[in-house]
């Protein structure tokens, strides 16, 4: 057993990142730490950011938000997209806001590109460009995108070769930073690592780790927890709002699913499998992250008193 004193002691005057896959209790773990070093959560979660997106994006329950104060939680409107340089500015505004209330800020949050920008880095002067942007998607749908990593490969050979074929995120990224800045990503990657060298020792990275196999289990349980709590109402709310099914938090996993379930495209057992299995996927792509991070400590929830 691990007593939570240890873990305090561990972080010491850092501020604790709490991270792991979805479903594998954060949360519970985040107020339990904010408790007893009195600390305020802000959240790091591309959809739980959204209002009233709230049971199918696991945001805090009243009762949590009760127990510690919560930021970024139910924050933006359906319409708003937020870029990644945008949320870490958000996240860096309200840890000094805590930090003047005397309070310590806990970062919590699955969102693991997120997690990664704000202790590495972001690409302050290539943030986003929508124009381009849906120029080289618009390029990738009429089948040209082997246009595209070419252009690349010319770019930057080396950035290149860790693209997927099919990871078109990560495509179209690499070019609208070159649109942007006029250098290679490897270039504009390897100034932002210099600029930011100290940054990661601001933080403490605390993994929350579990066996996979119940992890798997857990996440099921979740589902179907979820979908008793009323996210099928909620969905039908959201739809009756006039809140457009292509909209971007729409598209947050099980939203639409529950659009087909609603439309009798699935049936409601299909609708639980469905959820569950991509929720796992999600899950599976989260410790992929992980692998890759610099975790400070790994705990399981089985194992702290």
């Amino acid at each position: 057993m691990v007593k939570i004193s240890e873990v305090i002691s561990k972080i010491g005057n850092k501020i604790p990142i709490i991270t792991g896959p979805t479903g594998i209790g954060k949360t519970s773990f985040s107020i339990k730490l904010a408790r007893k070093i009195k600390g305020e959560i802000i959240s790091i979660d591309s959809r739980q950011i959204y209002k009233n997106f709230i049971i199918g994006t696991a945001q805090p329950s009243n009762y949590e938000q009760t127990q510690a104060k919560h930021y970024l939680i139910n924050y933006l409107e359906h319409s708003k997209i937020i870029s990644a340089g945008n949320y870490i500015q958000l996240v860096k505004e309200k840890i000094v806001k805590i930090k003047k209330s005397g309070k310590v800020p806990i970062i919590v949050g699955g969102s693991m590109l997120y997690v990664n920008s704000l202790c590495f880095g972001i690409i302050n002067k290539a943030d986003s460009n929508p124009t381009n942007r849906k120029k080289y998607f618009d390029y990738i749908k009429s089948g040209n995108k082997d246009f595209l990593f070419n252009k690349l490969k010319l770019i930057d050979p080396k950035y290149a070769k860790k693209v997927s074929y099919n990871d078109h995120k990560k495509l179209v990224r690499a070019l609208e930073i070159f649109d942007l800045t006029g250098k290679s990503p490897t270039e504009v990657f390897h100034e932002q690592t210099k600029i930011d060298k100290n940054n990661r020792d601001k933080f403490f990275i605390i993994e929350i780790i579990t066996d996979r196999k119940k992890l798997r289990k857990d996440i099921h349980k979740r589902t179907v927890k979820m979908i008793e709590n009323g996210w099928v109402d909620e969905v039908k709310t959201l739809i009756s709002a006039g809140i457009n099914k292509n909209s971007h938090p729409m598209q947050s996993l099980g939203y639409r699913h529950i659009i087909s379930y609603l439309n009798k495209e699935i049936k409601f057992d299909e609708l639980l499998e469905q959820i569950s299995t991509k929720t796992w996927q999600y899950a599976k792509k989260q410790l992929t992250w992980l692998k890759k991070m610099d975790i400070n400590l790994q705990i399981s929830l089985d194992d702290i008193n």
